[in-house]
Formats: structure tokens, C-alpha cells, sequence
């Protein structure tokens, strides 16, 4: 009797969820709702940034049209140049969801699977991983100590290549985990992602993602930089609070490829973001995957998917929709991007002043929130 009723409570609570769910669909933001939201986001972009200091560009999308698109401080503290929407920013971790479609790409060509063994394409890794799959290098469950923790965070860093990565993880003797037993970040893990691009598809890694990712999106001002990498067009130039809580130059100087790497623009971005409301790239089973909670050895759901991260909002309008996002953070630079697909809805925040504007999941509710 007690097991009918608990599965019969399961089965109300998820049913409740369905249509809460179902209802939350029909929201429709308002004039004066983007109108409301619009002057918050502003008064929270005023306070961490300033006419003469650091700051972001921020860009909120609303089936399809860019609904808020705003730019404060300046991109170089030395010419005073302001930041615009075409200003490129490193975006960090943000790369990371650029690197799983590239491999994802791969998979829909056939050239390769989501279970294969790493060492099927990189010979020569320790016989600790040998076990470690692609799935388990896309969705952080590989146990590959990631290599910043591996050096020590104080590490100079500076000219780090992918190379340097590899030699680093070549003197394992033992994995954090069991592959496929736990969720544990690791950017060690994409930038093997990004080498085993390179391995498959015989070209430099960003010359695949220009030509099949960020040409196709017609993301003109987006690059994966290289240490042959002598320009970057309209950049934005990196920077932290000191001691004294004066601002120093705390730029990106590092060659790494997959789990960073990418620098990009809002504009840029918001061709991204629209992109995957389509099949350019991929499949949309192929995106629908990327987009679940995968599972680890035992079944256990991660709140991870192919590069995003994944969540429900938990109170508010909002309450049970689901959102999928990203963060990055690294030197001076602190972006987000979330999107909520069943309500067409997205932010973007691209920031170089070191300070990172809001948690992901706010800006959605100063517009959905009454």
C-alpha cells in the first residue's frame, strides 16, 4: 500500500510539473515588462562599471530579436576606446560549448562516436586512461585531474599550449576517479576534445571551427587564437582589481585550445545562440542530446550535458522551465550565456573588468518576475 501511494505521489508531482510547465509556455513578456527589466539591468551594469573603468557588453534576445543590447565602460583603459558590440572578448569556458559541437559535427559525418576510447586517436596516453571515452571527456566524468590544479593555480601560465597540456597529463600514474563515476570539471579533458578534433578532421583547430561553425553562422569576428594569432579585430583587453583596488591589465595570454581559446562578440553570439534553434551545424537529435543531463556509470543524472550545464529554475514564473548555460571565467574576463528554449529566450554578458555581472539565472527573472 505504502509503495502505491508513493508512486502514485510521483506521479501527481511529475504530472503537476507537466502542466505548470505547459502554462509557463504561453508567457509573453510585455512592453512595459522589457521596459521594467531594461532599467534594472542597466542600474546592475551601472554599478560595476563606470565611464572610465572595465566593463560589458550585455545582449537579451526574445524570439529572435534582440530585445536589450548595451554596452558600458571601456575595452582599453590606455586609448579610452569604449566597448561596443563588436568588441571581442575572450570568452573562456564559454569556448568549451563550441568545442563539443565540433565534435558533435564529427559524430553526425560519422567519423567518429560518443563511446570510443581516447586512445583510439591519441596514442600514447598512461594505462590510467585508457577507459576514458569521449562522452566522458564532453561531460566532465573522465577523473582527469584538470591541469591549472595539476600546476598549482599560481602557476605563471602565460604561453601554455595544448602540447604542454598533454606532456602535463602524460606523467599520470592515476586518475581523480573511476571514468563514468563522478562529475568532476576538468579542463584537461577539453583539450584533449580539441586534439582529437584536430586528429579527425586533419585540420588546425581553428581553421574546422571557422569553416564549420563560425562561417556557416556567418560569425565573422569570431576566432580561435593560436600563438601565430597577431591581431584580434576591435578587442577587448582584460583586467582585475589590484590590492589597492586599483585596476591593472590582467589580459588573456595563453594558447590553449577547447577548453578556452575563443574569442567572440555579442553580435557573434547572437547568431550562435540562434543557430541552434536550427540544423546548420547538426542534427536536432544530435543538439537534443547535447542539451540533456547525461548520466554517469550507475544511471545518476549530472546537471551537465555536451558543454552546457543544465538546470530548472526554482521559484518565481519560471519555477520548472528548464535553462541551459554557461559560464567562463579566466584573467580578466567573466562571461555568461544561458538560454531558455522553450521561451525563445537568451542572455549574453561578455565582461572584461574581472568581476562577473550577476549569476546566471537572474537576468531572466528581472523580466519574467514581476
Amino acid at each position: 500500500m505504502r509503495k502505491n501511494f508513493t508512486a502514485l505521489r510521483l506521479i501527481i508531482i511529475s504530472l503537476l510539473l507537466f502542466i505548470n510547465a505547459a502554462a509557463q509556455t504561453n508567457i509573453r513578456l510585455s512592453r512595459q515588462q522589457i521596459k521594467s527589466a531594461s532599467q534594472k539591468l542597466d542600474s546592475l551594469a551601472l554599478a560595476k562599471s563606470g565611464k572610465d573603468l572595465p566593463g560589458c557588453a550585455v545582449s537579451v534576445i526574445y524570439r529572435g530579436k534582440k530585445i536589450y543590447s548595451k554596452c558600458f565602460g571601456l575595452k582599453n583603459l590606455d586609448t579610452g576606446a569604449k566597448i561596443n558590440s563588436n568588441s571581442d572578448f575572450y570568452l573562456a569556458s564559454v569556448s568549451k560549448e563550441f568545442t563539443t559541437m565540433a565534435v558533435m559535427i564529427l559524430h553526425d559525418r560519422r567519423l567518429l562516436n560518443y563511446d570510443d576510447p581516447v586512445d583510439k586517436y591519441l596514442t600514447g596516453l598512461p594505462a590510467c586512461c585508457n577507459k576514458i571515452t569521449i562522452r566522458n571527456l564532453m561531460t566532465h566524468t573522465s577523473g582527469l585531474p584538470d591541469y591549472y590544479a595539476l600546476l598549482g593555480y599560481n602557476h605563471n601560465f602565460s604561453g601554455i599550449t595544448n602540447r604542454d597540456v598533454w606532456n602535463i597529463l602524460l606523467k599520470l600514474d592515476s586518475l581523480n576517479f573511476k571514468p563514468g563515476t563522478k562529475f568532476e570539471y576538468s579542463n584537461s579533458g577539453f583539450v584533449l576534445l580539441s586534439m582529437i578534433v584536430v586528429k579527425v578532421s586533419r585540420q588546425a583547430f581553428g581553421r574546422f571551427m571557422k569553416k564549420n561553425i563560425f562561417d556557416k553562422l556567418g560569425m565573422k569576428n569570431t576566432l580561435v587564437v593560436n600563438t601565430d594569432t597577431k591581431i584580434i579585430k576591435d578587442r577587448a583587453v582584460g583586467y582585475s582589481k589590484d590590492s589597492t583596488g586599483q585596476y591593472r591589465i590582467d589580459d588573456y595570454n595563453q594558447y590553449t585550445t577547447g577548453a578556452g581559446g575563443i574569442y567572440s562578440n555579442v553580435n557573434d553570439l547572437y547568431k550562435w545562440d540562434q543557430g541552434l534553434y536550427t540544423n546548420k551545424l547538426v542534427k536536432r537529435s544530435t543538439l537534443e542530446e547535447a542539451f540533456t543531463r547525461q548520466s554517469l556509470n550507475n544511471g545518476t543524472k549530472i546537471d551537465y550535458g555536451f558543454g552546457w550545464f543544465i538546470g530548472r529554475f526554482k521559484s518565481g514564473m519560471l519555477t520548472g522551465i528548464k535553462y541551459e548555460y554557461h559560464t567562463g571565467a579566466l584573467d580578466g574576463f567573466r562571461n555568461i550565456i544561458l538560454r531558455i528554449p522553450q521561451l525563445r529566450f537568451s542572455c549574453i554578458v561578455l565582461s572584461n573588468s574581472g568581476v562577473q555581472l550577476t549569476e546566471p539565472d537572474i537576468i531572466p527573472g528581472l523580466f519574467f518576475n514581476k
